[in-house]
């Protein structure tokens, strides 16, 4: 999971269709025109993030974004690294040369020749896309 933001952390952080949610539960999103609001009935859903004595102390994560596999194989041949949650662990799926490269778990990798994808990574596998750098 991802590390917990203050609010201006988050609020810099966010990006337009990404969700956070404070350890109070609520969940806020950043919208296309840049605001945020939130996601809960209460506060009320929709209503503009306001900064206040309450919404000034929360502590905030921002939610991965994932995807499926298919999109996350498709991102390697663009030339991003993909990743795969499976049960406690993260699998790495590095691109090289816009095609799988290796597969890296346990800070060991396997050339993509070699590698194998294994069908619970699939079927039950959170998958992400690396963001590049900004």
């Amino acid at each position: 999971m991802s590390e917990w933001l203050s609010t201006g952390e988050m609020i810099d952080r966010l990006k337009v269709g990404e969700v956070a949610e404070a350890e109070e539960g609520y969940t806020v999103i950043r919208n296309n025109n840049g605001s945020i609001t939130y996601l809960n009935k209460e506060p009320k859903y929709g209503q503009y993030l306001a900064i206040n004595l309450t919404t000034h102390r929360l502590k905030w994560r921002i939610l991965p974004n994932y995807v499926s596999f298919s999109d996350a194989m498709k991102a390697v041949e663009e030339g991003k690294n993909a990743y795969c949650e499976f049960q406690d662990e993260t699998i790495k799926f590095e691109s090289y040369n816009n095609k799988l490269g290796s597969i890296c778990k346990d800070n060991a990798c396997t050339a993509g020749g070699g590698a194998e994808i294994k069908l619970a990574w699939i079927n039950a596998g959170k998958w992400t896309i690396e963001e590049e750098a900004e």
